[in-house]
């Protein structure tokens, strides 16, 4: 018996392959001339309805890393992230998908060095514990909308210290740098 397809996964077709288009700066005409050329009107049909009239072919070649550079299963709603290696990424680390995509994307030698450094640093810690208590604790918001000082202090003092600290710390960071 041979399986039916799940339209519900397709529903989100359309939007996807627009926004990756989209974000990858490709012009529609630029996206059916890396397809072989197809028509407009046949690649508006695909958007329109939801991948149903797509075949096996066209769409290998629209998540290829030349046009929309994610995986079928992203576009078929199958998968939240773009592609599976981000999504086991994501899984493993913790980080956004946004922030791995971003990594790969700068993924030359001198990042390479510099993140290697930073996360190896015990000054990188201090810096994310800083900016963490000076952006995430400083208050709190109460159950009627309004805010509550909350772990620490939010006058300016306390503030400038935590600035202060900061800059430390980053002054460190950089003199590890240096060593690279």
């Amino acid at each position: 018996m041979a399986n039916k397809v799940n339209y519900d996964l397709l529903t989100e077709f359309g939007k996807r392959v627009e926004r990756k288009r989209e974000e990858r700066g490709l012009s529609r005409k630029t996206v059916c001339e890396k397809l072989g050329d197809i028509q407009d009107k046949t690649y508006r049909s695909w958007i329109q309805k939801d991948g149903r009239s797509i075949d096996v072919e066209h769409l290998l070649m629209l998540c290829s890393g030349d046009v929309l550079a994610v995986d079928p299963d992203y576009l078929l709603g199958r998968i939240a992230y773009e592609t599976h290696d981000n999504k086991l990424i994501c899984e493993q680390t913790g980080l956004s998908e946004k922030s791995v995509i971003y990594l790969k994307e700068h993924n030359d030698l001198f990042c390479r060095s510099a993140l290697n450094t930073v996360l190896s640093s015990s000054y990188a810690w201090e810096l994310l514990m800083g900016l963490y208590t000076y952006f995430y604790r400083g208050s709190k918001k109460t159950p009627e909308g309004g805010e509550e000082n909350g772990y620490m202090s939010s006058d300016d003092i306390m503030k400038q210290m935590v600035i202060y600290k900061i800059h430390n710390t980053l002054d460190k960071i950089s003199e590890s740098f240096m060593d690279i």
